[in-house]
């Protein structure tokens, strides 16, 4: 087993109690969204900005932000798992800062289950995610399609996703299907 750890040390050996977090944004045209649109658009900036502010209760601060269009074709991502699927595929896709979280911004993301679709708001590609660019697993995939009765909003999901990403679990988990409980 080889086990690589990748640690921001402050100067002295303690771990820093501020750090700033430098991001790599992904569109795919979802809701009109784009490289060029987005750093004008006054909603999504809005959403930057309280992610912003959420990220901030903890000490860190979000650095330098850049901005890149994919492939239309990743604006609905219908799989999830497996070798192959539109989220591995998309993933593959980040490029840019290669310090930086990779977001992606699609419309939807769904998967099948027990006859129906499942509405994912977010997924993260691993807890913690890899440090490598162009991996299957190098990036949050966020849906940006309102939906109905959800009160999560984008901020606040990408937030919980980006901490996935950083390696937080969640303190404690619901059991969302009908199968046995574990």
């Amino acid at each position: 087993v080889r086990v690589i750890v990748h640690a921001k040390m402050a100067p002295g050996g303690e771990l820093p109690a501020t750090g700033t977090l430098d991001l790599n944004l992904h569109f795919t045209g979802a809701q009109g969204l784009t490289a060029q649109s987005a750093p004008y658009d006054g909603e999504f900036q809005a959403t930057l900005e309280s992610m912003r502010s959420i990220y901030r209760q903890v000490g860190i601060e979000l650095g330098m932000i850049t901005y890149r269009d994919i492939d239309a074709g990743y604006r609905s991502i219908e799989s999830l798992d497996g070798e192959g699927s539109d989220l591995q595929a998309m993933f593959s896709e980040s490029d840019g800062n290669t310090e930086a979280i990779n977001l992606f911004f699609v419309n939807e993301l769904s998967v099948g289950q027990f006859g129906s679709y499942n509405i994912i708001l977010g997924i993260a590609g691993g807890i913690p995610g890899p440090v490598a660019q162009g991996s299957w697993r190098s990036g949050v995939a966020i849906a940006i399609k309102p939906i109905q009765g959800v009160p999560a909003g984008v901020d606040t999901t990408m937030a919980h996703e980006v901490g996935h990403f950083l390696g937080l679990f969640h303190t404690s988990e619901q059991a969302y299907y009908f199968g046995p409980q574990l």
